[in-house]
């Protein structure tokens, strides 16, 4: 059995997903305006909206790898 997609690829792309992800870690345990710390509900929606458009990419590579590996 062959993979359809070089195990470079795989790991690069998981990497990728990965520093995505940590950085929203990182932001959240950090602080949300509003929530945690002093800020306004505009910085709150645009933090939510990177947050959200990020978090999109993140589960696009993830479902596209998985499709690519199951063949479908």
């Amino acid at each position: 059995m062959s993979l359809p997609v070089s195990p470079d690829l795989i790991s690069s792309e998981l990497e990728s997903a990965k520093k995505i992800l940590e950085k929203w870690i990182e932001k959240v345990n950090s602080g949300l305006p509003v929530i945690d710390e002093p800020g306004d509900d505009q910085q709150l929606e645009l933090l939510i909206r990177e947050l959200c458009g990020e978090m999109r990419i993140v589960a696009g590579k993830c479902g596209n790898l998985a499709e690519v590996l199951l063949g479908d």
